[in-house]
């Protein structure tokens, strides 16, 4: 039987501040949905097992793992962020190179949203798209600090995507640290 989570148990879920546990059999209404966002509340999976593991499409800002990709004219930024957030101890995992649509549906399977994902791209405008074509994200093209800090605290986008045709190398760093970080 299926189990039904309303607006109202994630209500009740916000005031006390807890999270919420779901499985295959939870439906979440529409309006609860937008709660979950609103409000940054944790989901919990329950796997066939009976274990929990992380399912927020909102990520904890704490979180040090970063995953990097991209796509044409943004290889040299990746290879530089690559190189910049390992120095800082954070786990990077690299998706590579993603050429297209089909690609990036393929590689973003991949994705377990344990952090936050940074694509590069020349423009960044079509991967934006892509990203928001699937709902578990909440993908931004920012090219500076002020777009990145409000798209995280707004809207608590977690994917960002640069354009490397937009902002210069320390434009870049500047605003991915900035978007993982929550600082300047």
């Amino acid at each position: 039987m299926k189990r039904l989570i309303t607006a109202r148990d994630v209500e009740d879920v916000r005031k006390s501040g807890g999270s919420i546990v779901v499985s295959q059999n939870v439906i979440i209404t529409p309006s609860a949905k937008d709660l979950i966002r609103e409000h940054k509340i944790r989901l919990i999976e329950e796997n066939a097992s009976g274990q929990d593991s992380f399912l927020n499409p909102h990520k904890d800002p704490s979180s040090n793992t970063i995953y990097l990709a991209y796509s044409q004219g943004g290889l040299d930024y990746y290879q530089k962020l690559k190189n910049f957030w390992q120095r800082l101890d954070y786990e990077v995992i690299t998706i590579g190179h993603v050429a297209d649509e089909a690609a990036f549906n393929n590689q973003f399977n991949k994705y377990d949203k344990k952090g936050f994902l940074i694509f590069v791209a020349e423009n960044g405008f079509r991967e934006t798209v892509w990203f928001n074509k699937v709902t578990r994200f909440r993908a931004v093209r920012c090219s500076n600090i002020i777009e990145a800090k409000t798209a995280r605290q707004e809207i608590n986008a977690d994917v960002l995507v640069l354009s490397a045709e937009l902002a210069g190398w320390k434009q870049a760093l500047k605003t991915a640290y900035a978007f993982v970080t929550g600082k300047e």
